[in-house]
């Protein structure tokens, strides 16, 4: 449009131009906006159309190509409501952290904050003369008159050693700016309207920020948006200079003197309220800053803001990258100690069917729940309010005795309770012990405290629902496995009773001098009545019911099982069979056929996965009950449990599998086997109060134990 070989070789120079600078003080505000969610989006636009750099980027967005629109927006505001709220957010902390760790960008603070009060100003000034005027868009002018200086900053950014010597020239030395600025390259004004250009922005406020240093007789015949912008930079200029006049001014919209000294008057009152509703220091004209705080405690703070920032997504992202609920919580515990110097943290999640609180992540307090139906203490009051409370902060101090145990607890004299909640959903409760000096740090940070409730509510509480639907996926599972068992119980009950029935004639035929065959023929009869009476029971989760428990002898069942079964694997497979039994082993409370039925399933697996050969060891030990190993108690009065070693050298279970290894139809031998054995096993050993583990590597054999307590008559 206005572009020669020189001037777009110049600009071939800046095309990958860097992030424009911004005071900390606009970026600490708009971060606290966009971390409270109770701040309106009115605010927020508001806000973001105080900084010309950001509102650059943010029109630039919205007009991108990734929204598909070709209508250009030119405010704010119908940015913010075609981008939305979580897309400015991003915008916010990445130029919160460039301008942390981007130093070098040119602008002093002392330079850039009368950048920034001038760019104001005029946007003020631009906006009261289109309402005086009757321009239809007078937020049209404000933006516009808000970057109108645009290039200027995208110089000094590019060239920050050259334009050194350009920002001390004062507002009445136009001519002098621009001369200085094409020794650089070009004019600001021509950056300026480049810069727009690429960003999509609309032609006539291109044409505001082209034209706002051109003569005033070439002013007067351009369209009103052009010569509001213009007359708002002369009219800013003159409050920073005595040697600025308005007369011209004053001729392109018939202002007498009084109106516009009254109107420079209000943009000025204007300016300053919103500075000041914003927490934003602009300083006195062309002066240092007034307010104790300084520039280095302004950057200090945003540079806290920032480093509390990267915290928090690294929480986040130990968080999305936990395998397990434990390791989830462990996380929680870490980000609380890290991001609020709190060594001693409680967290307690809310557990819906037994309408309590639970502690998690205690040893020592592990079983302490705080009922919900109490309606008191602390931690039920935040999560019933949905908001942080602080013993120091509540006239009572501690609501009950509860929360002084609590305290005592984490060895603090007082109670931070931070609510956990996501979608109106209670997930609990993080508490921190605090003592006095640590409450005023800590309130400082409140705001982070919410941000890090909120990530940690939503994080625990996708991994419920994730764990809710694996829970369900396994009740379809069980269910369609009961259905298939049903069938076939119902199915093999009639070959069962033929196999019998033969068995009873091949005894008969053989006679009693046969005591071998026999006694061969006897144990088969007794496994299929065993297969009898185990039929009716094939709902997996309802086993317990109809199982008769009575006293057992593990060794001796082992050792039966062990001579039945070895035989065959020794003589078919080459397997040997190696036992360790403790002598002495006292006998359990159990249902026979179902440890019965335990024992075949796992000698079953050892020998199928040996196919070449190899060996099977079975060991049994007393061992003091789980929990009971480091009490005053001997190995003979003390609670017992039995376990059984199950270690065989083949090759291993691939840890994808083991993961899953007691869900049904998952099989560690491929297809044609149903991937239902380990999965009766589990529940077996479930239902006569015991447990079963595995351990196994590829290549170094498997490992299965199985412990059962020892019930004393």
């Amino acid at each position: 449009m206005f572009m020669d070989e020189l001037f777009e070789g110049f600009l071939n120079r800046i095309k990958a131009f860097k992030r424009l600078p911004i005071l900390p003080q606009v970026l600490i505000r708009l971060i606290e906006i966009c971390n409270d969610e109770n701040i309106s989006f009115q605010e927020l636009s508001r806000t973001l159309a105080m900084d010309a750099g950001l509102t650059g980027r943010v029109l630039y967005l919205a007009n991108s190509s990734y929204y598909r629109n070709k209508e250009k927006i030119a405010h704010i505001d119908q940015a913010l409501l075609r981008m939305g709220r979580n897309t400015v957010k991003n915008l916010v902390f990445s130029a919160a952290v460039h301008q942390v760790f981007q130093n070098s960008h040119g602008h002093e603070a002392t330079h850039l904050k009368r950048f920034w009060r001038h760019s104001l100003l005029s946007a003020v000034i631009g906006r009261l003369i289109a309402v005086k005027t009757g321009y239809r868009e007078p937020e049209q002018a404000f933006f516009a008159g808000m970057i109108h200086d645009m290039g200027r900053l995208v110089l000094s950014a590019n060239f920050p050693d050259a334009y050194k010597q350009v920002l001390d020239i004062g507002p009445h030395e136009s001519q002098r700016l621009l001369e200085e600025e094409r020794k650089i390259g070009a004019p600001h004004t021509e950056v300026g309207a480049w810069l727009l250009n690429q960003w999509n922005i609309d032609s006539f406020t291109i044409d505001a920020v082209l034209y706002h240093h051109e003569p005033a007789i070439r002013i007067a015949n351009a369209f009103p948006l052009v010569q509001i912008v213009y007359s708002a930079n002369i009219l800013a200029e003159m409050t920073e200079s005595s040697d600025v006049r308005c007369d011209d001014v004053m001729g392109f919209f018939s202002f007498s003197l009084a109106e516009t000294t009254d109107l420079v008057v209000q943009a000025e009152e204007e300016m300053e309220t919103l500075a000041q509703s914003l927490g934003i220091d602009i300083g006195p004209k062309g002066g240092p800053t007034s307010r104790a705080e300084t520039d280095e405690e302004k950057s200090r703070g945003l540079a806290n803001e920032v480093g509390d920032m990267a915290m928090l997504f690294a929480t986040l992202q130990t968080l999305t990258e936990a395998t397990d609920e434990e390791e989830m919580l462990q996380a929680v515990h870490d980000g609380l100690r890290t991001l609020f110097d709190a060594p001693e943290t409680l967290l307690f999640l809310y557990d819906s069917r037994k309408q309590s609180l639970i502690n998690h992540g205690d040893p020592y307090s592990e079983h302490v729940t705080v009922p919900w139906e109490q309606k008191s203490g602390m931690m039920v009051r935040c999560l019933l309010e949905n908001r942080v409370l602080s013993s120091f902060e509540q006239e009572t101090g501690f609501e009950t005795i509860m929360d002084e145990q609590l305290a005592r607890r984490l060895g603090k004299k007082g109670l931070v309770c931070a609510p956990l909640i996501t979608r109106k959903e209670r997930v609990g409760v993080a508490v921190v012990g605090i003592d006095p000096e640590d409450a005023v740090c800590l309130k400082r940070r409140m705001a982070l405290l919410k941000l890090f409730s909120h990530v940690v509510a939503a994080a625990l509480h996708a991994d419920r629902l994730k764990q809710e639907h694996a829970r369900q996926i396994q009740a379809e599972r069980l269910a369609a496995v009961q259905a298939l068992m049903r069938r076939v119980a119902h199915e093999i009950n009639n070959p069962l009773g033929i196999i019998k029935n033969f068995l009873l004639i091949m005894a008969s035929k053989l006679g009693e001098k046969n005591q071998d065959s026999q006694k061969e023929i006897k144990i088969i009869r007794e496994e299929i009545d065993r297969i009898t009476r185990i039929l009716p029971e094939l709902s997996i989760s309802e086993t317990s019911k109809f199982r008769i428990k009575g006293p057992v002898d593990l060794n001796r069942l082992i050792k039966d099982m062990a001579d039945m079964f070895g035989k065959v694997a020794a003589a078919q497979r080459g397997i040997q069979t190696h036992l360790q039994l403790e002598s002495g082993l006292p006998k359990i409370i159990a249902d026979k056929d179902g440890i019965k039925q335990v024992l075949l399933n796992l000698l079953k697996n050892a020998v199928e996965a040996m196919p070449q050969g190899g060996n099977i060891h079975i060991e049994t030990a007393r061992i003091p009950r789980h929990g009971e190993e480091n009490k005053a108690t001997t190995q003979t009065n003390g609670p017992q449990e039995v376990r059984i070693v199950f270690r065989d050298d083949g090759p291993g279970i691939d840890p994808t599998v083991l993961a899953k290894l007691f869900e049904p139809c998952v099989s560690t031998k491929g297809e044609g086997h149903s991937g239902i054995g380990l999965s009766v096993v589990y529940q077996i050993m479930k239902d006569q109060g015991g447990e079963v583990t595995c351990k196994s590597s590829p290549g170094q054999g498997t490992a299965f134990t199985l412990t059962l307590p020892v019930n004393k008559s």
